[in-house]
């Protein structure tokens, strides 16, 4: 039983690594994320290696109020050097409030990554040397990397059209609805593109499209793609070269709204952003419906994973990039003094802005002045504003 923290604190609720915006927390281990708890206990009792209390004690200041997601990571990853792959992980959750419904797909991505793709077996033949069906366990196989960006599946007409210009990875199918409307001829260009570089075309009516579609409203358009390359952060931060400009990076502390990162990443491209760094964990990766929103922009950003937004700052600062928090209490944005040098702009997720660790590795937080009676605004019109806002005090004078 974990009874609810006292009043006062500011402890939210986490369930499944997905945050309760005026929920009250929980009293408990890391940050009592019981949800990812009783995953990571499962894994770890089914390869007979304890539970996270014992390999992760809360008496250890590391683990306090640590995040349950790295914890899980980390107990798959112990589980794996045991000699054991993770096929299956089965948790329910019954509860009053608040309501899951609405977060269920975001609980599933959030703890599918933290626990990893199940790895191939090197021999179909091969048995385990326990119970598989004690453990839900396969033998063990060769080594393969993480769940990616994604961006696998795009959706949405320019999206599929930028993607298909851009030619930066390869397209298996473009699946277009056969009655689509096509009265501004978008239509027409992915035909023509999808023509040109022999990508296959399949026509189908409307239901069949709905069907294969994960995004709310497809424009009439799917396809089928290799998912995005992962860039190292390090290469981020580097200057282009030949003289080029400077690395302007976005770094983006735990966005969880598809439509939200969508946006951002349409805004980043368009303001002249050379990288994004998004965490692996608890934040929303290149969905549909990302690619959807970001309208193309996916295909011509460098986007880098990184386990924790904290170590990565802490990293690019060592790397000659100066870091600019964006949140509340800051210094207002327009007074910055910024030439033409690293920066990465670093924008905290929805609700509750830059976390405290986040923040405390900015080297400087700004604000957006307002001048309303709102307190705040959306992540995307915020994200929007402060990176013109960068790009034009980066941009070279003249005369």
């Amino acid at each position: 039983m974990h009874p609810y923290a006292s009043a006062g604190t500011d402890r939210l609720l986490v369930l499944g690594g997905v945050r309760f915006d005026g929920e009250p927390g929980l009293v408990g281990h890391s940050d009592a994320d019981v949800v990812a708890h009783a995953c990571a206990d499962a894994l770890l009792g089914a390869a007979g290696l304890g539970d996270i209390g014992e390999l992760f004690p809360d008496t250890d200041a590391r683990f306090a109020g640590a995040d349950s997601l790295v914890l899980l990571a980390e107990s798959a990853r112990l589980v794996r050097e045991a000699g054991w792959e993770p096929a299956n992980l089965d948790c329910s959750v019954v509860l009053d409030t608040p309501k899951l419904a609405p977060h269920r797909r975001a609980m599933q991505t959030l703890l599918s990554e933290a626990v990893g793709e199940p790895r191939p077996a090197r021999s179909a033949a091969r048995r385990p040397s326990r119970p598989q069906a004690r453990t839900h366990a396969t033998s063990p196989g060769p080594a393969k990397d993480r769940r990616g960006l994604g961006g696998d599946q795009v959706e949405g007409r320019q999206a599929v059209r930028e993607l298909l210009m851009a030619g930066r990875r390869r397209v298996h199918e473009v699946v277009i609805a056969g009655d689509a409307d096509d009265a501004s001829g978008t239509l027409t260009d992915i035909v023509e593109l999808a023509t040109e570089l022999r990508v296959p075309l399949r026509r189908v009516g409307a239901g069949k499209l709905a069907a294969l579609a994960r995004s709310e409203a497809p424009q009439g358009v799917v396809a089928k793609a290799a998912p995005l390359d992962e860039v190292d952060l390090d290469r981020l931060a580097q200057r282009a070269t030949g003289g080029g400009a400077a690395p302007f990076l976005l770094a983006l502390d735990g966005i969880t709204d598809p439509g939200n990162l969508g946006a951002l990443l349409r805004t980043a491209e368009c303001a002249g952003v050379t990288g994004v760094v998004l965490p692996r964990h608890r934040a929303a990766h290149i969905t549909p419906t990302v690619a959807k929103a970001a309208a193309g922009a996916i295909e011509h950003l460098a986007l880098a994973l990184v386990a924790g937004l904290p170590a990565a700052l802490s990293r690019l600062g060592e790397l000659g990039v100066w870091t600019v928090g964006l949140d509340m209490g800051g210094e207002p944005i327009d007074r910055l003094s910024l030439a033409d040098e690293p920066v990465a702009l670093v924008l905290g997720a929805e609700g509750r802005g830059l976390s405290r660790l986040v923040r405390e590795r900015c080297d400087v937080v700004s604000a957006i002045p307002l001048r309303g009676r709102l307190g705040s605004l959306n992540v995307a019109a915020a994200g929007a504003i402060a990176c013109w806002e960068v790009a034009r005090r980066r941009q070279p004078t003249t005369g």
